[in-house]
């Protein structure tokens, strides 16, 4: 039971950090655009 949560916890963390990667990298890729245009 222990590990499934811990799992579950790592998971999410993983997922999270990936997600708020995605989005840094959009809006710095938006940022540059919009100075190039």
């Amino acid at each position: 039971m222990l590990v499934k949560l811990l799992a579950h916890k790592t998971i999410h963390k993983v997922l999270f950090g990936l997600f708020q990667g995605g989005i840094h990298r959009e809006y710095k890729l938006h940022k540059q655009w919009l100075e190039y245009s």
